[in-house]
């Protein structure tokens, strides 16, 4: 199902549906049958000048060139294509890049760092390059997005947050 949740296995419009029509089960119940299949990283590309305190960068955008996605270890969500016309009126937003990964891979994460390396943006300044200069954090550090959050129970109501 194209609605299926990567990371928890879960049909997403199957709950909505369900929970418009009063039959879906309390939320805590479901929640405690839930186990993470693993984690995604995102990194959201903007039509945004770091140079000019990101301001928007409208023009024509005259290469446009993702990596091959898969949809499952990688997945780009776009609207843009070569010639394609960024107006001075819009969401700044180009398109998602969006790496996946099991949980069992508790290692540097560079499918993402590869991804928008590999991601060419021209006509248009876009804060791409900016992100792949950043993404040793991603390298070293991505990983522990899946520890427990300091203060998880405060924020979840006491009831913890389950990684």
């Amino acid at each position: 199902m194209a609605s299926r949740s990567r990371w928890w296995g879960v049909d997403l419009v199957q709950w909505m549906i369900e929970l418009a029509a009063g039959d879906l089960p309390p939320l805590p119940s479901l929640a405690a049958a839930l186990n993470p299949q693993g984690h995604a990283v995102q990194a959201r590309i903007y039509a945004e000048d770091p140079g000019r305190q990101f301001q928007p960068s409208p023009g024509l955008l005259t290469q446009v060139l993702f990596p091959a996605a898969d949809g499952k270890t990688l997945r780009i969500d776009r609207w843009v294509e070569a010639g394609c016309e960024v107006p001075p009126f819009f969401d700044p937003m180009l398109a998602k890049v969006i790496t996946w990964r099991p949980h069992s891979a508790r290692k540097p994460s560079p499918p993402l760092a590869q991804a928008l390396a590999e991601t060419r943006l021209y006509g248009v300044e876009n804060q791409s390059p900016l992100s792949v200069a950043d993404s040793g954090l991603l390298a070293l550090y991505g990983w522990r997005t899946l520890d427990p959050l300091p203060g998880a129970a405060r924020l979840s109501g006491g009831n913890g947050l389950k990684w």
